[in-house]
């Protein structure tokens, strides 16, 4: 386990930072313990824990709920039962979350987060300017388009505007 880190806000986890959680958590460590070592704040790194959850189904036919997973952790990681216990199992799988946080960032920042008819309205004002010759830059910065300046330069190039 890693030295205590200074805490950041407004950062992304790291595939490292989430190998020490899962380690952590196999080892029993609290959240406040675990965000202290990895510099982040335990509601965080309790808030990564939930939402990567991976349920493995019970051995038994209609289980009981585990009560160890109605607390923190959350997950059976770190538990002593956790080979021989035949109820539904939770675990942190860092790989698993990794993967999930990779797969919704791409997605984030592809596309076009704009409605249909906003992403109409820039088309409309965007060729009517183009129409009249008028530069790129001029539109960018005389006209209300609902997108920043990148993101206009993006859609641009990337011919997401019809009349180029």
């Amino acid at each position: 386990m890693s030295d205590l880190k200074k805490t950041t806000t407004g950062k992304h986890h790291i595939f490292n930072d989430r190998i020490e959680i899962r380690d952590c958590l196999f080892h029993g460590v609290s959240f406040k313990r675990i965000a202290m070592q990895i510099g982040k704040d335990p509601m965080t790194v309790c808030k990564e824990d939930k939402k990567h959850i991976q349920v493995i189904p019970a051995r038994i036919e209609n289980p009981r709920p585990c009560p160890n997973l109605l607390k923190a952790p959350f997950v059976c990681n770190g538990c002593q039962r956790k080979w021989s216990c035949k109820l539904e199992k939770h675990e942190y799988l860092a790989r698993f979350a990794h993967k999930a946080y990779r797969e919704t960032l791409v997605e984030s920042l592809s596309g076009i987060a704009l409605s249909k008819e906003s992403f109409c309205d820039n088309d409309r004002i965007i060729t009517e300017g183009i129409n009249k010759e008028q530069y790129l830059y001029h539109l960018v910065q005389t006209q209300n388009l609902s997108v920043s300046k990148s993101t206009f330069y993006t859609n641009f190039h990337l011919n997401h505007i019809q009349n180029k």
